[in-house]
């Protein structure tokens, strides 16, 4: 099953379609330090298995999308398992 690998720092109290996504977390952290830092959450590494692009691109646009944080707490962490979504620092 192919995957896509990316890493995010959340946008703290605003939409997560503000928030930071790069291929590195050195790209990450740079990028975080162009912005106002404490707008951001840290870099967090964000995977997502899908099964083919049509996959990928529900679940990146869908309802719910990626799960991607609009900012970091249980619930959210709870709702990336129960989706089999993965999450690391």
């Amino acid at each position: 099953m192919p995957k896509l690998t990316y890493w995010v720092c959340p946008c703290v109290g605003d939409s997560s379609c503000y928030n930071i996504r790069t291929k590195t977390r050195k790209e990450a952290v740079a990028e975080k330090a162009m912005h106002n830092p404490e707008y951001f959450g840290p870099p967090m590494k964000h995977t997502i298995h899908y099964t083919g692009a049509l996959d990928l691109v529900t679940i990146c646009l869908g309802e719910g999308s990626a799960a991607e944080p609009d900012s970091w707490d249980a619930d959210y962490e709870a709702d990336r398992k129960s989706r089999g979504l993965t999450i690391s620092e």
